[in-house]
């Protein structure tokens, strides 16, 4: 149900904005994100957030639509999604809740098709 690749690191930076984390290909290790990091748009609009916890999503994540509206917001433990997930219409109306335990859909509430 997540829109992003969450294991392709290769477009995220530090949530400050000034350390690229590819910056392991340069010295011929692996980059592994660690903490809340953030995600642009070619345009440079905001993407995505996301949280690492050593190279693992880990915490808050939150995606957005190219008009600048949450698309998607929920919780990672420990690399799988947890808890209720919200997902947006592009008009920034709520679509629709998902409840995960573990990276399992558990329960499930359309509330527009926006």
């Amino acid at each position: 149900r997540v829109r992003a690749n969450v294991t392709d690191i290769s477009h995220l930076v530090s949530e400050s904005g000034d350390v690229p984390l590819d910056v392991g290909a340069q010295t011929g290790r692996t980059p592994v994100p660690h903490g809340p990091c953030v995600a642009y748009r070619e345009e440079g609009a905001l993407w995505l957030e996301i949280t690492y916890a050593h190279g693992t999503a880990h915490g808050l994540y939150r995606d957005f639509w190219s008009n600048g509206a949450l698309a998607s917001e929920g919780q990672f433990t420990a690399g799988q999604q947890d808890g209720d997930w919200r997902f947006y219409n592009r008009d920034g109306s709520l679509r629709e809740v998902i409840s995960f335990r573990r990276g399992q859909e558990e329960t499930s509430s359309q509330l527009s098709l926006g």
